[in-house]
């Protein structure tokens, strides 16, 4: 079966959009463990499918994405999907989990632990010891902070990632409440609504 992704990458800036194509070929073998450990057993119910098209948004730091998966291969994709939660990161050189634990308690003395209350396209950051860390509303409203959400970020490990995005509540409006966590050197923030505090 043929996996085609197509990935159209929409800056959160700009009106620009990057769009690229990957085709590659997937054989599954139900009888090797390594797909019957990842549920492929559980599959053969979607085996008569055979076109079609699957589509999954996606969201970075910087942008939005849609990816598009057309045919078969949706039953390899359904079989291997995870719902693990981890900071995606653009680019390594991070200070660690340590570091993000004490930025963390920095952004808590300069914003204090109540959720905020965020305006669209709006981040409130902390910068501290040569890392940000913050939460951003990507959406065209208004948004409380999730509770707990913040923490979740704070407990979840980034390992030596830099350029780090983190979605904790996926659901309704939730999904576009994101947290950063980046050496100061890699990303920069650009608008009227965003508010930046140094420790």
């Amino acid at each position: 079966m043929t996996l085609r992704l197509t990935v159209e990458h929409r800056s959160w800036f700009s009106s620009s959009v990057r769009r690229i194509t990957r085709e590659s070929t997937f054989v599954p073998d139900p009888n090797s463990s390594r797909n019957r450990d990842q549920g492929y057993k559980n599959t053969k119910g979607l085996a008569g499918i055979k076109t079609g098209e699957l589509s999954i948004e996606i969201q970075t730091i910087c942008g939005h994405g849609v990816i598009k998966i057309s045919g078969a291969a949706v039953v390899a994709l359904l079989a291997s999907t995870t719902t693990a939660l981890d900071w995606g990161c653009n680019r390594p050189g991070g200070g660690g989990h340590d570091t993000l634990k004490k930025v963390h308690s920095q952004f808590n003395k300069l914003f204090g632990e109540s959720r905020l209350n965020i305006a669209p396209n709006q981040c409130y950051v902390a910068k501290c010891h040569d890392h940000y860390f913050g939460v951003c509303n990507r959406s065209s409203y208004t948004q409380l902070e999730r509770s707990g959400d913040r923490n979740v970020a704070r407990n979840t490990d980034p390992k030596s990632g830099s350029f780090c995005g983190l979605t904790p509540s996926r659901s309704g409006g939730a999904s576009y409440i994101k947290y950063i966590y980046s050496r100061v050197k890699d990303v920069s923030f650009s608008g009227p609504n965003n508010s930046i505090r140094v420790c």
